[in-house]
């Protein structure tokens, strides 16, 4: 792969643990901004609007850390830490 081409054998498994790490958070992040639609229709809504959400923001943090060349591997998921109010918010960008 091209990050296999690029990361030398030490940041590619950092990488993964931090990878996995953004995982298990986005979706405990997901499962929190759900939460209040829970029982509810919107709950699945939600929840998968979220994954999308964070899912496109961590591409560009890594296509950043890629074309820049650091090793920061960090992300942040603090956007969507408070309950979704309105499910199409974020849907205009």
């Amino acid at each position: 792969t091209l990050l296999s081409e690029t990361l030398s054998a030490e940041q590619l498994e950092e990488l993964r643990t931090i990878q996995r790490s953004w995982i298990n958070e986005r979706d405990q992040s997901a499962a929190r901004s759900a939460a209040v639609y829970e029982g509810g229709t919107l709950y699945q809504v939600t929840y998968n609007d979220i994954l999308s959400q964070c899912t496109k923001q961590r591409t560009l943090e890594l296509a950043a850390i890629y074309f820049n060349q650091t090793d920061d591997y960090s992300f942040d998921l603090s956007f969507i830490d408070e309950p979704q109010s309105d499910v199409s918010a974020g849907k205009n960008e």
